[in-house]
């Protein structure tokens, strides 16, 4: 019986997109949950997830951990072509971007947490994009079946994922959260 499922992806790799569809497949998912985050490190105390199955953007770099606290689980990596990743990170961390720096302290934790560094630097986060995906694939390279790859951003959707996850497909399109808004003169 598959415990729970871990989405391990990076930042502005479709995490929110993947917690998305999750949550239309009926897991109770949650996304970044800061504030678990936060009780971990302070008490070492997992308890709290019981009451989610599927948690996203969250476990990126201890979730080998997260296999051992719950065997039988599935762990979902969401990758992205890395220069445009790279170019997100700059946008999303940008000390311009005030949806981000409302929560300064959370955030710059967070950077420290999973990139090492508090300010965007495109060869650090380079360095820990390929590092982290190596790291991941070299954890389940004899447990395939309990890993699923996903290139949301390049149209991996329900196919692959309700496949995974041995789900239904729904009827309804593979949701795609924080795109990009394009402009006029962007959609030539």
């Amino acid at each position: 019986m598959q415990n729970k499922i871990f989405g391990i992806g990076l930042p502005k790799t479709g995490t929110s997109s993947l917690n998305s569809a999750l949550s239309t497949l009926g897991f109770k998912s949650i996304h970044d949950p800061w504030k678990f985050r936060r009780k971990i490190w302070e008490t070492g105390d997992y308890t709290w997830s019981r009451k989610f199955t599927a948690l996203t953007n969250f476990g990126e770099w201890f979730f080998p951990q997260l296999d051992k606290t719950y065997p039988n689980s599935k762990f979902i990596l969401t990758i992205r072509d890395k220069e445009e990743w790279l170019e997100s990170c700059r946008k999303h961390f940008s000390p311009h971007n005030e949806k981000y720096y409302k929560r300064p302290l959370e955030s710059a934790f967070k950077r420290m947490e999973i990139f090492g560094i508090r300010v965007f630097s495109a060869d650090q986060y380079s360095y820990m994009y390929d590092f982290h995906k190596k790291t991941v694939k070299d954890y389940f390279k004899s447990r395939k079946k309990d890993l699923l790859i996903m290139d949301i951003c390049a149209g991996d959707g329900w196919g692959k994922l309700c496949s995974f996850l041995d789900a239904e497909t729904p009827y309804e399109l593979f949701p795609h959260k924080n795109q990009r808004r394009r402009h006029k003169k962007d959609a030539k």
